[in-house]
This record gives structure tokens, sequence and C-alpha cells, in this order.
């Protein structure tokens, strides 16, 4: 019998490209998985076209389970999402982006191999926005690596994407993260869930392409931002690491070389910022430009 895989997914006005999302799960190859789809307040069309899916999921014995909520952030949706789920396992994808069909195949059978694994993961595949050519694919730099705490903490070259490249063993993630609820924050959501997945536990690297994620230059995360905007960004990444470390089961020792980790390094991107917001770093930038 095939564990049950939750696929969680919160999305905001998603009308262009939910039914690529949509369409790829319906492909997958893996039977035993729900859908638990987070409407954040979306003004568009997409609450109607989830709707149309929801008979085609049923069809394939799927169950598609639409949650509607006021525009809070992704934080907020994936933690009313969490509430929900009902699957032996989890995966997180955006909804602009999709999953190869054999997904959620591939990363189940290896979590029902090992049961001292937490989590696995595989590769993703960067993609143009209207083309969806091939840009490249993201592979971490030590494939053999398995304890990945470090490396989500402060985002180092084994991080290749957040999203929709792991799944986790739900019951590893309620006991690290004493519950299903995270943070509320407006940012970090996905730090919520790999932190606490990924300390004193396995995290299995698979060298197969699992997930699609389409570069959007519009998208949140591909915003240009004001100094300010990115000032207050990297402050609130500060403070809900130093949020995570204080919440999980860590040792006081630890948890202050891992604190003072963060701040070493955010303090660090904080003061660039804060000289680009005085007059005289904005006078010397100025400077500098102007020597281009």
């Amino acid at each position: 019998m095939e564990k049950k895989v939750s696929v969680l997914t919160p999305c905001f006005n998603g009308e262009d490209y939910i039914e690529r999302y949509f369409d790829a799960l319906l492909k997958q190859t893996y039977d035993n998985f729900e859908i638990v789809f987070v409407d954040d307040g979306s003004t568009d069309k997409t609450a109607s076209i989830v709707k149309k899916y929801i008979k085609k999921f049923k069809d394939r014995n799927v169950e598609l389970k639409y949650v509607y909520q006021e525009n809070g952030g992704q934080a907020s949706a994936i933690n009313n999402g969490l509430k929900i789920i009902s699957g032996d396992y989890l995966i997180w994808p955006d909804s602009d982006d999709y999953l190869e069909k054999n997904a959620l195949k591939i990363l189940a059978k290896e979590l029902d191999k090992d049961e001292s694994l937490s989590s696995v993961r595989g590769n993703v595949i960067y993609r143009e926005d209207k083309t969806l050519k091939e840009i490249e694919i993201g592979k971490p730099e030590d494939k053999n690596k398995m304890d990945l705490f470090l490396d989500y903490l402060l985002f180092t070259k084994n991080v290749h994407c957040f999203v929709g490249i792991m799944m986790i063993r739900l019951k590893d993630f309620i006991e690290a993260n004493k519950g299903l609820d995270i943070s509320t924050s407006r940012a970090g959501q996905n730090w919520q869930i790999l932190l606490p997945i990924t300390y004193n536990r396995k995290c299995k690297y698979i060298d197969k392409n699992v997930y699609n994620y389409v570069v959007r230059q519009e998208s949140h995360s591909h915003q240009k931002r004001s100094i300010e905007k990115e000032l207050d960004k990297q402050k609130s990444h500060k403070n809900l690491l130093l949020e995570i470390l204080n919440k999980i089961d860590i040792t006081e020792k630890e948890k202050k070389i891992y604190c003072r980790m963060v701040n070493k390094k955010y303090n660090k991107i904080i003061i660039k910022l804060w000289i680009k917001t005085t007059l005289f770093g904005k006078f010397l930038l100025k400077i500098k430009n102007r020597g281009k």
C-alpha cells in the first residue's frame, strides 16, 4: 500500500498558471495523494479554475481540498493548510511552478525504503517564464551530504531550491516542530519547515529531476525593491531565523553558536544596506556608478 502524500500549495492570484500546476499533478505516476490548495485572498479567477479541477481529481480518486482565506501571506496560508493535511508525507510546491510527472513516486519511494530518513530531495529545472525553455538544472554542491541544517540556515551552495524538490516525513516534522503550527510572518515560510526537519535529521539527495521552477520576473521573489524595503526584508529574515532557533529542540550551546552565525551574516547585509540609505552612502554610490 502506497503511503499518502499531501501536496500543500498557497496561492494568490494564480489564474495565469495554476492550470499548468494542476495538469502536472493529474499526470503523476503516483496514485495515493491529496492536494490542499490554500487561496490567499485571490481577486482574479483562481477560485473558479480550482473548482473546475475538483471533479477532474475526484475522477482520478484524488481529493483536492480548496481553502479560501483573507490575504495574510504565504506563511499564513501554509499554516492553515497544515491543519487539514492527512498524509504520511508532505511536499509544498509553489502554484506558479510544476512537478515532473514522476516526482511524487521518486521522492515517496525513497522515504519508503529508509525509515531513518526524515526528508529526501531531488533536482530542480529552472525554466524561462514565456517559453518554459530550460535555463539550468539546480543540483547541490555536495551530493552526499545528509546533514543540511546549517546549509538551510545560512543558504549555502548545497541549497539550490527551497520548495518543490523536497518531501518530508510528516511525523518527524511534527516532532521536530512541536506540532504543525508555523509563524505567520510575511517572510521566510520555507525556513519554518526546513530548519526543524533538518536539525539532527537526515535528508537524502536523489540525482533525478523532480521540479520545474518557472523564473517569473514579476514574481514576489524577483521584484526590484527599494533599499528601504530590502532592509526591512533582511531584518525580517534575521528575526525569523532567530525565532525558529529558539523554538526547536537544540542545546543552549549550539543555539548561541547558530544565533551568532545568523547575526553576523545579516548584520553585515543590513549595515551595507543602511549605509546606502544615508546621504554619505548615496553620495559614494553616485560616484561609484559614475565611474562605470
